[in-house]
C-alpha cells in the first residue's frame, strides 16, 4: 500500500477464503437427472420415509468434499475470482481444470444431526449409521444400472 502514489483513503476487496464449488443438480443435465432419480428410487426401495422425511434440495450451500468433483459456475465467474483472490496462485490453487475434466454429478446423503461443528454437536446416530450407508449403497447402485 505504501508503494501506490495515491494515498487516500481505500476500500480494498477481495475473496477472504479458498474457493468451494457449489453442489448443484440440474434435471436438464442428464447425468444428474439420473442421479436424482437413483436417489428417489433408492428412498422408496429402502422405505425411508416411513420412519424419516427427506427433503430434496438441488442446491447444497455448504462445504463439502464432494464440492472438488464438479463445477457449476461458468469461465468468467472463474477467472474473476481468480483475478481477485490474491493467494489463490500461491497458495491455493484450485485446479479447475481437473475439476471441469471429473465433472460429475454430486449428491449429499449425508449425517443427520443438531449444531453441527460446535460444543453441543448431536448426532442422529440410527439415521447417520443405519439409514445414510444402506441409502448411499443403494444409491449408487440404482445409478449404474440404468
Amino acid at each position: 500500500w505504501k508503494q501506490l502514489p495515491d494515498q487516500s483513503p481505500a476500500i480494498v476487496l477481495y475473496f477472504g477464503s479458498m474457493y468451494y464449488p457449489a453442489i448443484a443438480l440440474d434435471r436438464e443435465i442428464p447425468s444428474h437427472h439420473k442421479l436424482i432419480r437413483a436417489a428417489e428410487k433408492a428412498i422408496v426401495d429402502l422405505k425411508v420415509e416411513e420412519k424419516y422425511k427427506m427433503q430434496k434440495r438441488f442446491f447444497f450451500p455448504y462445504i463439502a468434499d464432494s464440492s472438488f468433483l464438479s463445477l457449476n459456475d461458468d469461465e468468467d465467474s472463474l477467472k474473476a475470482y481468480v483475478e481477485n483472490y490474491p493467494a489463490h496462485l500461491k497458495y491455493q490453487r484450485t485446479d479447475f481444470d481437473l475439476i471441469n475434466r471429473l465433472s460429475m454429478p454430486v449428491i449429499n446423503i449425508g449425517a443427520y444431526g443438531k449444531e453441527a461443528h460446535q460444543f453441543l454437536e448431536r448426532l442422529d446416530a440410527a439415521y447417520s449409521f443405519g439409514v445414510v450407508p444402506p441409502l448411499i449403497q443403494q444409491t449408487i447402485k440404482n445409478f449404474f444400472e440404468n
